[in-house]
């Protein structure tokens, strides 16, 4: 009787379009990019309804630290900024940022090199 029951609350759900779903909107990234500088990274973005999650690497390049960041955006305004550095090293990164309700706008990803303070802008990489 449980089991039935079960069954017929799921499809229920199903049928007035409200799914068991894990709350993450769509996922986006990209590629390894590297900057004139010979400093690389590649990450992964996934977006749910308060947040981001970031996944990837950065590779220093050989005239020194390169810097990944995110600047993450609501309401055409920047909410927060995460930075990962790698210093003579590939270092792999996982975080979570915690946003506004309703979640980020966009995600703008920048390489920049420490010691030329060279910035190249990866792109912008939006909640769809």
């Amino acid at each position: 009787m449980r089991r039935s029951l079960t069954i017929v609350m799921l499809a229920l759900l199903g049928v007035l379009g409200i799914g068991i779903s894990s709350n993450v909107a769509n996922a986006i990234g990209f590629s390894e990019t590297c900057n004139k500088w010979g400093g690389c990274a590649a990450a992964n973005m996934s977006f749910s309804n308060r947040s981001a999650t970031i996944q990837g690497y950065v590779i220093n390049s050989p005239s020194g630290p390169t810097t990944v960041m995110f600047e993450f955006y609501a309401g055409g305004n920047i909410f927060s900024t995460q930075t990962r550095t790698a210093d003579n090293e590939k270092r792999s990164f996982h975080f979570t940022e915690p946003g506004p309700v309703g979640g980020f706008d966009f995600v703008r990803v920048w390489l920049i090199n420490k010691v030329s303070s060279g910035y190249i802008q990866i792109g912008d990489y939006p909640n769809r």
